[in-house]
């Protein structure tokens, strides 16, 4: 009996001192908040481990990853998603998004985006570039200016990696990049210099710095009563050249590269051959490609 007993003894202290399991530590995954819209890709999803809370549900596409950067990255190829409707993989930053409307001032041709239950002020009216159900990037890329920096996005897996929304899709702004997704996902350089730039003529690609002292687009130059974005890409195009940008209202600039300062956001001035449309800013292109 007593030898069972100190039996006894040792297996409960061999219990006692035997280390307690840690639990199994929660999957990073990505969620949509389906409580409120976003007027950027941005503040559209998230990451957690676990439901952030009421209101929010697993955004389709989500995975589960063992560590953050797994689930960042996952999270900004979802961001990237062209989807026009929600699927079982990927969703639809348009079925999402706050819906705006473009005004334009009476007076003085500027044009502003707000959201659509929002109102500018005295002396504007609706922009005749409004189309239905339209995000704030669609917008901006209608405008030929992004003042509120709808059609950017900063990656959370590349540090300092920055995409554009354009027409053609999504590409970087800061040169090619690789999202480390499983598999990864490359996003070609908006800053193309070989080859045919790769997009449809007319691809509104963003609003660049460009200090005059070189000038980004530095292949041709004329300044005209008559400056708008069509006008310039004509220009550009018979001349041969991938990339027009317009500037200051009245400049027409060609080149076949462009974006070497970075990017920047006051392409805000009237163009002067139609007062509707943005034609870049002061020391700013508004670029487009050409298609050649």
């Amino acid at each position: 009996m007593a030898r069972a007993t100190l039996h006894l003894l040792a297996l409960l202290a061999v219990l006692m001192i035997a280390p307690t399991p840690a639990p199994a530590q929660q999957p990073w995954t990505q969620w949509i908040d389906l409580n409120h819209c976003a007027m950027t890709r941005s503040g559209w999803l998230a990451i957690a481990q676990g439901n952030p809370g009421f209101g929010w549900a697993l955004a389709p596409g989500a995975q589960n990853n063992a560590t953050f950067a797994e689930a960042a990255a996952r999270l900004d190829v979802l961001r990237l998603s062209t989807a026009q409707s929600d699927s079982s993989s990927m969703p639809s930053f348009r079925q999402h998004c706050c819906q705006v409307k473009i005004w334009e001032n009476t007076q003085t041709g500027q044009s502003v985006i707000m959201p659509e239950d929002q109102l500018p002020g005295f002396g504007f009216q609706l922009s005749s570039l409004n189309m239905p159900l339209q995000c704030c990037e669609d917008a901006a890329l209608a405008l030929g200016s992004d003042p509120l920096g709808c059609t950017s996005v900063s990656l959370m897996s590349v540090p300092g990696g920055l995409v554009g929304i354009t027409p053609a899709g999504p590409v970087s702004l800061t040169g090619p990049v690789t999202i480390p997704s499983n598999p990864p996902v490359t996003v070609a350089s908006a800053n193309s210099t070989g080859g045919g730039s790769g997009y449809a003529a007319g691809t509104y690609l963003g609003c660049f710095r460009d200090p005059n002292s070189p000038f980004d687009l530095d292949g041709y130059l004329e300044r005209s009563w008559q400056n708008t974005p069509q006008r310039c890409l004509q220009t550009c195009a018979d001349k041969g050249f991938r990339f027009a940008g317009v500037q200051y209202s009245e400049s027409c600039l060609c080149g076949n590269q462009y974006g070497q300062f970075g990017t920047a956001d006051n392409c805000s001035m009237t163009c002067t051959g139609d007062s509707a449309q943005i034609c870049g800013g002061i020391n700013a292109n508004s670029v487009y490609a050409t298609g050649r």
